[in-house]
């Protein structure tokens, strides 16, 4: 049998393709990530465990449960022998990071992360919603919910903001084909239809804007051989594919530096590379 790590590379081929400069040699990775899923399962048909430890231990980890492959011993439903088995093979993490930056507005924070190899790739954290440091910001946003609040007579800030909106435009219809059918005016009544309906909208979009919460931006390779102009990252050239593990591991990092009271709560691939050049690592980080 050949060796897991020998098996797992992550990266292409040796060429140079429009003058943009190809990865002379494969990466290879050893130890191997442990959130890589295609390594972490093919070890595991290796060794006869069952598939479904592989998600507790990565729930594990990214919950903060486990920081070594010591601490799954203490994580429940995965076997005794299992941490023993994973050294030397496998890492919580294979990269680590270099920087942080935040900006200065606080609207951003940037990782610089080197992989194993020596390589480094960005991440960035992308804020939206008042700071959570600004007890000012929030006692401004709270009273300009209030004032909003006794302008609609509904001071309710619930969920059932849809349904409210489906009935005024149901209404507002009605209204319309009333006065189609009996020939008689009624544009007060639908005016004033109208007018409730663009506020709750308003009320709608403003509670999503102040809604505290973080995006991520990933990497997932390093460079691109796409080679276009206005892109720094397109004028290095390719020289590595991610694996999936390595790409889960920005999000690990991710986690560790996102302010609590704005959650990460999305994913974007608009990082380092072209995601879709690198999709079977790419798809089992999705997963």
């Amino acid at each position: 049998h050949r060796s897991l790590t020998s098996r797992r590379r992550s990266d292409t081929r040796k060429t140079t393709k429009g003058g943009v400069r190809m990865p002379k040699r494969p990466r290879v990775l050893k130890p191997l990530p442990l959130l890589d899923e295609p390594s972490l399962l093919e070890f595991f048909r290796e060794e006869g465990i069952k598939a479904i430890h592989a998600e507790t231990i990565w729930s594990a980890l990214v919950k903060g449960k486990a920081k070594t492959l010591k601490d799954l011993e203490h994580v429940p439903n995965v076997p005794k022998r299992l941490p023993a088995l994973l050294e030397g093979k496998f890492a919580v993490t294979t990269s680590k990071i270099v920087s942080v930056s935040r900006a200065a507005d606080g609207g951003t924070t940037k990782l610089l992360i080197e992989l194993q190899d020596g390589s480094r790739v960005e991440s960035v954290l992308m804020h939206f919603g008042d700071s959570g440091d600004s007890a000012e910001s929030d006692t401004k946003r709270q009273n300009h919910d209030n004032e909003n609040a006794n302008e609609d007579g509904d001071g309710d800030d619930g969920g059932g903001g849809e349904e409210e909106e489906e009935e005024e435009e149901e209404k507002k219809k009605k209204i319309e084909e009333e006065e189609k059918e009996t020939g008689l005016p009624r544009k007060e009544e639908a005016s004033a239809s109208s007018k409730t309906l663009k506020k709750k909208k308003k009320k709608r979009q403003r509670r999503h804007n102040t809604h505290k919460r973080s995006t991520l931006c990933v990497s997932s390779q390093v460079g691109c051989k796409m080679g276009c102009k206005f892109c720094a990252t397109g004028t290095m050239g390719l020289r590595g594919n991610l694996m999936s593990g390595e790409i889960l591991e920005q999000l690990y990092w991710a986690i560790s530096v996102c302010p609590p009271d704005q959650p990460l709560r999305n994913v974007v691939f608009m990082g380092m590379g072209e995601p879709l050049d690198n999709y079977h690592n790419v798809l089992p980080a999705l997963r």
